[in-house]
């Protein structure tokens, strides 16, 4: 048996419904209409329905499959309407940046290495800004490593018990040990970004250390 194209939309709808969930979650379908075909499954294919073995998912498993499959979709229709998407963003600028903005907020509590990652970054571009000068290159170029050896770094020069998930709870900054203030030209600030010039310093003893050395 290879085909079930007489079937209605309502039978597709019970079939489906007793695959993607265990026969005890639809007990009724499986009796009145899939019964027969336990341990097969149904795939759609050019509007017909093919047989073929089935493996039941538990619920977390299943919910996982649907959300990397809406995902999968996504990116895929993403990279076959770039003109669409670039236009909606400049027609929505405010959406997007307030959806932006919202989906960050929640990440950094959510996910501490994210929220190291931000900071560095923010750290990295506020050393060119608060001198008037252009960023000239990306983050790491400028850190001389990776953001996670960077991490590694930091936290190493940390008194034990101190993890990037609680590195901020410590209080701890990110400082400059020669201090930006001294920094005359975009080729110095460029030298005191280098990760051998940065150290943890707890947020007080930052304050008060300010612009010296």
């Amino acid at each position: 048996m290879d085909g079930f194209g007489s079937k209605t939309q309502q039978d597709l709808d019970i079939l489906l419904c007793g695959i993607l969930n265990p026969p005890e979650i639809h007990q009724d379908y499986y009796l009145t209409i899939s019964k027969p075909m336990i341990g097969i499954n149904i795939f759609i294919e050019s509007g017909k329905f093919k047989m073929g073995k089935v493996k039941y998912y538990t619920e977390e498993e299943r919910l996982e499959a649907i959300r990397l499959s809406k995902r999968k979709y996504q990116q895929k229709w993403k990279e076959s309407n770039p003109e669409y998407i670039k236009t909606w963003r400049e027609e929505n600028k405010e959406k997007v940046l307030k959806s932006t903005r919202n989906y960050r907020k929640v990440r950094r509590v959510n996910d501490p290495l994210f929220k190291f990652l931000e900071n560095t970054r923010n750290l990295i571009n506020g050393s060119f800004k608060r001198r008037e000068c252009i960023k000239p290159r990306k983050t790491e170029e400028l850190l001389g490593c990776s953001i996670d050896e960077f991490r590694t770094y930091i936290i190493s020069k940390c008194p034990e018990g101190v993890t990037v998930e609680n590195f901020s709870r410590f209080e701890y900054h990110i400082d400059h040990i020669v201090p930006l203030a001294s920094a005359s030209s975009t080729e110095e600030i460029i030298k005191l970004c280098h990760y051998t010039n940065l150290q943890p310093l707890w947020c007080s003893d930052n304050l008060k250390k300010s612009d010296k050395t």
